[in-house]
């Protein structure tokens, strides 16, 4: 949960697969398992083009959603999660 912060994807491709061969698949995957939005500019045009449509579909199921509370921190917040 990242309240209000824009996290890019994984860092940048070569700071998250470190020298080890690139896999867009891996990385999107990686990615909105973190909550994070997608990453453009590094996968060329049909990488970027996938990245976009794959990240933009799932990205609006959670990005600015607010939250109610955060667990564990003892934080409420007056937001209210948004319902699809």
């Amino acid at each position: 949960m990242h309240p209000l912060e824009m996290d890019a994807g994984m860092g940048s491709p070569g700071m998250f697969f470190r020298g080890a061969p690139r896999d867009i698949d891996q990385f999107l995957a990686t990615t909105i398992a973190y909550g994070h939005i997608g990453f453009l500019g590094e996968w060329g045009l049909a990488g970027d083009l996938k990245a976009y449509y794959m990240m933009q579909q799932t990205s609006k199921r959670y990005a600015w959603c607010r939250c109610a509370a955060l667990p564990g921190s003892g934080a409420v917040s007056g937001w209210t999660p948004r319902r699809h």
